[in-house]
């Protein structure tokens, strides 16, 4: 069983649906653009080497919001 898989199962059995992973994804996606975008302004501005922290940031927003866009599209397929 695969990450993916668990993290459906876990959703069917709290009731949640799969707009409710798009909300969740969005708001990653979002928050992947803003500590990019400060991430730019500090590296600019102050010191890349800060810089690298926000970008780690960017990375796990963004792995995250992958990650609730593929359980939403599994459990978009569910409720169809």
């Amino acid at each position: 069983m695969s990450l993916t898989d668990a993290a459906v199962q876990r959703a069917v059995e709290r009731g949640l649906r799969a707009d409710d992973f798009h909300k969740g994804a969005q708001t990653n996606a979002n928050s992947a653009w803003l500590f990019g975008l400060g991430g730019l302004g500090i590296g600019f501005f102050f010191s890349w080497k800060l810089a690298v922290v926000f970008g780690l940031i960017v990375v796990w927003s963004m792995f995250q919001s992958m990650k609730a866009t593929s359980v939403a599209l599994r459990l978009g397929k569910l409720e169809s």
